[in-house]
C-alpha cells in the first residue's frame, strides 16, 4: 500500500545500515516506479563504501512510465567491490536532481548478506 517517495522535496533515500563485514556475498533488491524523470535528472542507487556513496546504477528513466520495475543484484566481496564489505554498508536513492512534479517509488528494499 505504501512506498518511499524520492522527488524534489525528499530527494535522499538512506537504508538502515547492514552488517556485511564478514560476508561473501550482498544481494540488493528493490521495486521502482517512475514519474516524469528525464534525462537531466540524474537518480542512481549508491553504495557506501565507509566514507562516500558511489553511483552504481542510473534509476528513472524508463518507458513506459509508471510502470513497477525490479532491480536486482549481487556484489562479490572481490576486486573493486571489497569496499562495500563493512559493518556498516548501506545503500541510498540519490534523487537531488529530481524536479517538482517528477517522482521516483521505491518499495520493498530487501538486502541479503551471505
Amino acid at each position: 500500500r505504501y512506498a518511499a517517495q524520492c522527488g524534489s522535496a525528499n530527494n535522499d533515500l538512506i537504508s538502515d545500515n547492514v552488517n556485511a563485514a564478514a560476508a561473501s556475498t550482498i544481494a540488493i533488491e528493490f521495486w521502482y516506479r517512475d514519474h516524469g524523470v528525464d534525462d537531466d535528472d540524474n537518480v542512481f542507487l549508491q553504495l557506501f563504501d565507509g566514507t562516500n556513496y558511489i553511483d552504481r546504477a542510473e534509476l528513472g528513466i524508463t518507458a513506459p512510465e509508471d510502470t513497477w520495475r525490479l532491480y536486482q543484484a549481487t556484489i562479490n566481496c572481490a576486486g573493486a567491490d571489497a569496499k562495500y564489505f563493512r559493518s556498516n554498508f548501506r545503500i541510498k536513492f540519490e534523487g537531488t536532481s529530481i524536479d517538482s512534479q517528477e517522482n521516483l517509488w521505491i518499495d520493498d528494499v530487501k538486502i541479503t548478506v551471505q
